[in-house]
Order: structure tokens, then sequence, then C-alpha cells
């Protein structure tokens, strides 16, 4: 299992990229983080970890990543 803390930087990653392609739009795709997270050696429950993290940023409930990185 990876740590939360990896896998708040793999959806803050994906957020950015997503950001990047969607003119600075919230959001992520699920692709990007499942294929992060398998990268990471992490397993199918990681992966639904990093999309409700994903989740509760881009619904604003709790505070962005960027924030949580620090």
């Amino acid at each position: 299992m990876l740590t939360k803390r990896t896998l708040e930087m793999i959806v803050d990653d994906c957020m950015k990229r997503y950001a990047r392609e969607n003119n600075g739009e919230r959001g992520w795709v699920k692709e990007d983080i499942e294929n992060a997270v398998l990268r990471h050696g992490g397993e199918k429950n990681d992966v639904y970890a990093a999309m409700k993290i994903g989740m509760e940023v881009c619904l604003g409930e709790c505070e962005p990543i960027r924030t949580l990185l620090n």
C-alpha cells in the first residue's frame, strides 16, 4: 500500500495535468490516477484511495493538495 502523502502527490500531479489540458479547470482523469498509482507500485485499493482524495479536493471537502503537501 502507498502512503497517503504519495497518493496526494499523485493526485496533485494528475490535477495539474488536467488543468493544463483543460484551460485551468479543476479535475482529473481516472486513467491518469490509475496509471500513476500502479507505476508507483500501488494496488487497486490505492487507486480508489487516490480517487477519493481527488473527489474530496474537487468537491471542496478538503484543502487543495498543495496546502496538504506543505
